[in-house]
């Protein structure tokens, strides 16, 4: 069952062939937190996880079926329970029809999935320099579990030659 729209929105099932659509969402959605760093890493993100077992929705406007935000999932485990959750890949809206309630309808439907397959949670990863996702996903639900810490490593060019 789709969760309902805000009128004049549709939802629209996506498919493996929809590749090119997810990956501009994916590189949009990662170049708004982490602009100074390429995205040229997430085509293998789906080169290695996009199949029919990782659903994609599309929301789509009404009339023109113009495609204006994405919902793309998979499964995980849930590493301190060992529990099989849906993990968020993906949840984009375009910036012209943000604040209409379209991301809270994608995580409504996100949720509605993970149940029907029988998981217990949802998981997703937002990067710490996107206070706006964080407040939606706060608003939704979510709550930090953990904090994953990265310490860049420089090598000294020098001790390269």
């Amino acid at each position: 069952m789709a969760v309902a729209l805000p009128a004049g929105y549709e939802w629209q099932r996506g498919q493996p062939r929809d590749r090119a659509q997810l990956l501009r969402y994916l590189q949009a959605g990662y170049s708004e937190g982490t602009a100074s760093l390429p995205p040229s890493h997430l085509a293998r993100t789906l080169d290695r996880f996009l199949s029919e077992e990782t659903p994609i929705w599309w929301i789509v406007t009404a009339g023109d079926r113009q495609i204006v935000a994405g919902l793309w999932l998979g499964q995980s485990q849930d590493q301190r329970t060992g529990d099989r959750q849906t993990y968020i890949f993906l949840v984009y809206v375009e910036p012209e029809h943000r604040r209409r309630g379209l991301a809270t309808a994608l995580l409504a439907q996100a949720e509605d999935w993970a149940e029907l397959q029988g998981d217990r949670s949802l998981s997703l990863q937002v990067y710490a320099d996107n206070p706006g996702a964080i407040a939606l996903y706060q608003r939704a639900g979510f709550c930090v579990e953990s904090l994953s810490l990265s310490k860049p490593l420089i090598r000294n060019a020098a001790s390269e030659s």
